[in-house]
């Protein structure tokens, strides 16, 4: 997974100095420690049961849980729907204004000096403004189609069985395009645009 992202932040002219870790055996191992070293890249570790010394980090791990929870509890959601509620509270909080930065040339970037406002992450990310008006509450019913094929094998009146099924809004899936709906009757997610 850190390869991966060592990747991504080289493709975007990131360096990399560091890593903070707890001190689990998985992050002390020693071909770790030496892929660290080739890179250049710091190895911090952090004394157990000692979040504060990760403040940043947990903080943004609190803010998620947060968000979940309060999603979950509105909603009235089965604990089964945690991983897509945690999912879309990233979606939400990546489309909220928490960074502080200025305009540079036509483009926001990061500034913890001087900033003159602040932006989200998809703003900084994207050189845009996200865009918002898909967001729909998390739980709340929706409707997608059922295409003519599946009406033909439901019965032999297609013509008439219903054109939509009754489901749940659960997030939304590849970037923006997607809605996720839980169709209870079927026990299953379905991607619907």
């Amino acid at each position: 997974m850190f390869v991966h992202y060592l990747a991504w932040c080289a493709s975007y002219d990131i360096k990399v100095r560091a890593f903070r870790v707890d001190p689990a055996r998985e992050w002390l191992v020693d071909p770790l420690r030496k892929y660290f070293d080739a890179k250049g890249v710091r190895l911090e570790v952090i004394p157990p049961r000692q979040q504060d010394a990760n403040g940043v980090a947990e903080r943004c791990v609190q803010l998620l849980k947060q968000t979940a929870r309060a999603l979950m509890l509105d909603s009235n959601a089965p604990h089964s729907l945690c991983a897509l509620a945690v999912q879309y509270a990233v979606h939400i909080n990546n489309a909220l204004p928490r960074v502080p930065a200025r305009n540079v040339n036509g483009r926001m970037v990061f500034s913890r000096d001087n900033p003159e406002q602040y932006a989200s992450a998809h703003e900084l990310y994207f050189n845009s403004l996200p865009d918002i008006t898909h967001f729909k509450r998390f739980g709340s019913l929706a409707y997608p189609h059922v295409d003519k094929q599946e009406l033909l094998q439901r019965k032999q009146h297609a013509w008439l069985s219903a054109r939509a099924d009754r489901g749940v809004f659960v997030g939304v899936h590849d970037g923006e395009r997607a809605q996720l709906v839980l169709l209870p009757s079927r026990n299953y997610i379905l991607a619907h645009t």
